[in-house]
């Protein structure tokens, strides 16, 4: 809230008229929201990477329990040879082996802090294998080929819907740089969208619109495998 205050209060004093204050309040959105973009962006970053070693890590694991490694030990190698994200991970997650926790629940801990899908089909198929029995490196082979084979169709289904996301990133922009090629031509008649009661609103509704549809394309695309 601090950080929409600050943005909004800015907006207003460099402004310093109705329209600015119009303004301002948008403005003041947008700096409340920020810090929740900026963190969901980072959460999303951070996964991603997870992701992107987990098929190496548990690969690592299962070549661990095929030498003749206890599970606890293939972790413990397993988190020394690979870098963070999920090598700190994997570390917390001995921590709290070590500290008194059964393997069932510190993986369980480790599923919820993490938060990905791949990760909880593995977390599932080992704790399916502690109840049951069984070759846990055969398991985590399966889940292994799983995973490269959910990460294979994402990659087909990005490539195939490439060039609609080129298509609604341009749609998007379009209006704003014809309009600054506008701007340009006849900064006059422009400036109208700012200076106006009436082209403010215009403008905070075609922002409004153009962010509803950026999201709903995005939602549209964003094809869960």
């Amino acid at each position: 809230m601090f950080l929409g205050l600050v943005v909004g209060t800015v907006v207003a004093l460099i402004g310093r008229n109705a329209v600015a204050i119009v303004l301002a309040l948008p403005a003041f959105g947008f700096g409340f929201m920020l810090p929740a973009f900026w963190l969901r962006w980072r959460v999303k970053k951070r996964l991603n990477a997870i992701e992107g070693q987990l098929v190496e890590t548990i690969g690592l694991i299962a070549n661990g329990l095929r030498a003749g490694f206890a599970f606890s030990q293939s972790v413990d190698v397993t988190a020394k040879r690979m870098g963070p994200p999920i090598g700190s991970e994997f570390n917390r997650l001995l921590l709290d082996i070590n500290l008194g926790s059964t393997t069932e629940d510190a993986l369980v801990a480790l599923n919820e802090r993490v938060g990905s899908d791949d990760l909880d089909m593995v977390v599932t198929a080992i704790l399916i294998q502690r109840n049951t029995g069984g070759n846990l490196a055969e398991v985590l082979e399966i889940v292994t080929e799983t995973m490269r084979d959910r990460e294979r169709i994402q990659g087909e289904i990005k490539t195939l819907t490439s060039s609609q996301r080129l298509t609604g990133w341009i749609l998007s922009l379009w209006p704003a740089a014809l309009g600054g090629i506008f701007f340009l031509i006849n900064p006059t008649m422009m400036s109208l969208l700012w200076t106006t009661s009436a082209g403010v609103v215009l403008l905070i509704l075609w922002f409004v619109l153009n962010a509803l549809g950026v999201f709903t394309l995005q939602r549209i695309l964003n094809i869960d495998v």
